[in-house]
């Protein structure tokens, strides 16, 4: 069975006693969930944080991370903030069984003005974390983002800024988290390359799965649940033609989860499906 993950849905959770909570789980565990995705800053912060993990211990449910907070401009505060948070990240997830490698994603932060003296910042800050973060097990990525969702002066949504990362930081722990909507939506609204190329895929390390496609009033929309996974299937093939072996991590956000239950168990099940058949097939 492939590795499925979803988002975290922490609003619907929070809502829940403990006695409630552990059937949702139980119905994910069935159906193959293999990880939920957390903020950091919900990790760090939440105070039920701890029968939450336990309960995911108990059901064999993994942890994933992304990483929420205001990074400052300053790279020396910035580094030493982020370390000192990953040390706490750790602490926590090791004292309620969580002691394997985890993988927390991280969008490089924008750039104000000069966009090439940001970006050795950028390596700067992300050379030493990863090699911080090494001992205590987490693999530090970057994302690969949206042009234009949000618009902004992003570092990672072009294929050449992600190279020069992985050209500069070459350890292990260190990687890239692909999201395959962002890239179909670069591809479809800048005729940007679908695939990432031949240099980035074997640092390939988590992905993010969502749907992203254009309605009929030329809009174009993200961060939806599946359908049929046309939309997605070019990239998904591509990954397992390279023998991609992380988590497939479902990523949107749908509030009530009593009622939207069946659409996280449906994608789910479509995604472990689609994985599995397409793995058969090359066999």
């Amino acid at each position: 069975m492939a590795k499925v993950g979803i988002c975290f849905p922490s609003k619907d959770f929070l809502k829940l006693s403990e006695e409630e909570f552990v059937p949702y789980l139980k119905k994910f565990q069935q159906k193959g969930l293999y990880s939920f995705d957390m903020y950091t800053e919900f990790l760090l912060k939440q105070k039920l944080i701890n029968t939450i993990l336990q309960q995911m211990q108990k059901h064999n449910i993994k942890v994933s991370l992304h990483y929420q907070g205001d990074i400052p401009k300053d790279n020396e505060q910035a580094i030493m903030q982020v370390k000192e948070q990953l040390k706490a990240i750790r602490q926590i997830l090791d004292s309620n069984g969580h002691c394997y490698e985890i993988n927390i994603v991280f969008h490089v932060p924008d750039y104000q003005k000069n966009k090439y003296a940001h970006l050795n910042e950028m390596i700067v800050f992300f050379q030493t974390i990863t090699t911080f973060a090494e001992d205590l097990k987490f693999n530090i990525l970057i994302e690969i983002l949206s042009n234009n969702h949000p618009a902004g002066n992003h570092l990672g949504n072009d294929f050449s800024e992600i190279s020069i990362f992985l050209n500069n930081i070459d350890n292990e722990n260190f990687g890239v988290c692909w999201d395959l909507g962002h890239t179909r939506l670069n591809h479809l609204e800048n005729k940007e390359l679908l695939l990432v190329p031949a240099k980035i895929i074997d640092r390939i390390k988590f992905v993010h799965v969502h749907n992203a496609y254009q309605k009929k009033d030329g809009k174009y929309i993200e961060h939806i649940p599946l359908t049929d996974l046309k939309l997605q299937s070019a990239e998904l093939k591509f990954l397992i033609e390279n023998n991609y072996k992380g988590i497939y991590s479902l990523e949107y956000g749908l509030d009530g989860l009593s009622e939207n239950v069946n659409i996280y168990l449906d994608n789910i099940k479509k995604l472990n499906k689609f994985i599995e058949k397409n793995k058969e097939e090359r066999k």
